[in-house]
């Protein structure tokens, strides 16, 4: 279900930016919160003093941000935040810039969405059809629903994990864990958490409809690249950025010597795979329909850390990757001066808009040692491109 937004489809979006604010990315401490402009007269009927948030593209599209409404002025039809965005209000991509209301009372207009009184505790739902057979739930667990810590050889079968606030399964340190054949859903944060131990692995499960991310493999020691030996084999990931729409990937990687390979990832508005870190596998997956409404990004993206070498991105098949929005975007983007690793024998169908820069469909924003070979691209606007480093940290 959806809490009550507007609009009820898409974004809206700023008429006009009147004050940026302050910009706490940049050191910027003052705390003034942006000022914008309105179109329409959705924002008048609102009741800010209720508490109403808003979910918006501020400055740049690879970054959204939710922010509560401080004050709304009808009669100007400015809305003031009640904090300074990280990045202030500011025209950082060449689109306009996007935001949409959420928990809003006057807006529980569409089947399927809801809205929480927290003062007066009461949940207001609108059901898509009759509810009487039907299971509904509300989850007040803000914790995993199933912890393995430290332990071996445990194996959890055929299991459906969902409703809860935090992650669906977490994995800390022990060795040769599986989770198998299972279903993770309808989670607020990560479907399932991998991190320390040593050869666990994720394979032949479902894992969808979760707010910040899919899964997430992490292990090893990078000091003496000692790996991990963890594994996704066979899941498929879709609808894994409900909550939090950038930077809420389907399968991340840290650490060192973790594998994934004969997953299918879709359906994200933003990026698919992080790799952080060195020696890492990605091979024979398929990618399809993500950075479906973001800018400056790619499906598998690295970057920022020139030490995170040796990885491997082989055999995949992307398709329908990127959107149109001026800046630019890719299948695979090695960004801010990282590289050394290998992209070899992949298929790029439909992959990249190039914008108004030299984006490409393998992209390196200031990277090295990075090598391409034997790659297949298809309905490709530009297979391969580059550009110099930011001067500027991001």
């Amino acid at each position: 279900m959806t809490v009550a937004r507007w609009p009820n489809e898409g974004w809206a979006t700023i008429a006009k930016i009147v004050d940026s604010g302050s910009v706490p990315r940049y050191g910027d401490q003052s705390k003034r919160p942006g000022v914008f402009e309105y179109d329409g007269d959705g924002p008048s009927r609102w009741d800010a003093r209720a508490g109403v948030w808003l979910q918006g593209y501020w400055c740049y599209d690879w970054y959204d941000e939710t922010i509560r409404i401080g004050s709304i002025d009808r009669e100007t039809k400015r809305i003031t935040l009640a904090a300074p965005a990280v990045y202030g209000i500011n025209q950082g991509n060449p689109s306009p810039r996007r935001f949409r209301a959420i928990n809003v009372l006057e807006e529980l207009d569409a089947p399927g969405e809801f809205y929480i009184d927290r003062v007066a505790r009461v949940l207001y739902f609108y059901p898509p059809s009759p509810i009487e057979q039907s299971r509904v739930a509300i989850s007040t667990l803000d914790e995993p629903l199933l912890r393995i810590t430290d332990a071996e050889g445990v194996t959890i079968r055929g299991i459906t994990f969902e409703a809860s606030l935090g992650n669906g399964v977490d994995i800390t340190g022990g060795r040769n864990n599986v989770i198998e054949r299972c279903a993770v859903r309808n989670v607020r944060q990560l479907g399932v958490v991998v991190k320390g131990g040593t050869a666990h692995r994720v394979r032949d499960c479902d894992i969808y409809d979760t707010g910040t991310g899919g899964l997430v493999l992490e292990g090893g020691d990078r000091k003496t690249l000692t790996p991990a030996r963890h594994e996704a084999i066979n899941n498929r990931i879709h609808d894994f950025s409900r909550h939090q729409q950038t930077a809420a990937y389907g399968i991340a990687f840290g650490g060192v010597g973790n594998r994934a390979a004969n997953n299918l990832i879709e359906r994200a508005p933003h990026q698919a795979v992080f790799i952080g870190g060195n020696d890492h596998v990605f091979e024979l997956n398929i990618v399809r329909n993500v950075v479906t409404e973001t800018d400056d990004a790619g499906a598998v993206y690295k970057g920022r850390n020139p030490s995170c070498r040796g990885n491997v991105i082989r055999h995949n098949f992307f398709v329908d990757i990127g959107s149109p929005m001026g800046h630019g975007t890719g299948a695979v983007y090695f960004d801010d001066g990282d590289g050394g690793d290998l992209v070899f024998g992949n298929v790029f169908l439909r992959c990249g808009h190039p914008g108004g820069g030299s984006f490409g469909t393998i992209f390196s924003h200031g990277g090295h040692d990075i090598r391409a070979e034997n790659n297949i691209f298809i309905d490709c606007k530009r297979p391969l491109g580059s550009a110099p480093c930011c001067s500027r940290q991001r």
